[in-house]
């Protein structure tokens, strides 16, 4: 359920002209701290918007407080943002593809947000995924749906690659390094998956801790034009089979009889 989130009048003002219900929307459902205190703000909890000004730069961003730290009004800093601050929530999940299972990443992000002179919201993350062959899906569909579009496994997004090592990927495109990925969680049959040489990359906004389970958060954004998807042809860095399995039962096996075995378990 979204916070409820209280908007004064003279916040309103401040950002006329811009599209303040997608900015609440954003907010509503995104982790978030309180501008004031740096607590989190619970997901369920009601929060007061503010409007942050920095006058030498000339920008305005919204934030959130809890309402026993302040109220909803304008307030001055002589700070601004880190556009260029990012990090990501990552889920292992199969979707289905021509041949067989697709493994994908589906991708919760934070940061990378950019404000104009105006307050409105520029994804720079988002949009600099787009140059570089990501589309925005009109759908998204699990594994098992009978309605499904396949994933086509032979049609990777040129340019794009990945490298799986462990519990690790390492994102590049033309060689160049976009992002590591790292503490992935999978069952042994995600990374059999990944034999089809595919992977699917989706990065979203608002995805509310992700559970591919549910894809109503993922619909969602792609509904709101807040995710896209790739797909990339992924490398697997041989690992040697006595040694211990990087999937969520790693613990208890060895990879040759985990996920290094085609007979192994599934879970």
């Amino acid at each position: 359920m979204p916070r409820k989130i209280h908007t004064s009048q003279p916040v309103r003002d401040a950002f006329k002209g811009v599209n303040l219900q997608a900015i609440l929307r954003r907010l509503s459902t995104k982790l978030e701290s309180c501008r004031s205190c740096g607590e989190p703000i619970g997901r369920n909890s009601p929060a007061n918007l503010v409007s942050i000004l920095n006058h030498e730069k000339r920008i305005k961003w919204p934030a959130l407080i809890h309402p026993r730290c302040g109220d909803s009004a304008v307030y001055e800093t002589s700070t601004a943002p880190d556009p260029n601050e990012i990090f990501f929530e990552v889920e292992c999940a199969l979707l289905a593809g021509k041949r067989g299972p697709v493994p994908a990443l589906i991708i919760d992000a934070y940061g990378g947000l950019a404000t104009t002179e105006s307050g409105e919201v520029h994804d720079r993350l988002l949009a600099g995924f787009a140059t570089l062959g990501f589309e925005f899906p009109d759908w998204v569909c699990h594994e098992g749906d009978g309605d499904a579009d396949p994933v086509d496994e032979q049609n990777c997004t040129p340019g794009l690659t990945a490298l799986l090592e462990g519990c690790e990927v390492r994102l590049l495109h033309d060689g160049r390094e976009l992002h590591q990925l790292g503490g992935l969680r999978y069952f042994p049959r995600w990374y059999r998956a990944t034999n089809c040489g595919a992977l699917v990359v989706m990065i979203g906004r608002n995805l509310q801790g992700i559970t591919f389970d549910s894809l109503e958060y993922i619909q969602q954004a792609a509904r709101n034009k807040e995710l896209v998807q790739a797909v990339a042809a992924v490398t697997r860095i041989p690992t040697t089979p006595a040694d211990r399995c990087y999937c969520i039962n790693g613990k208890a096996r060895k990879f040759g009889s985990c996920c290094g075995s085609t007979d192994g378990p599934e879970e």
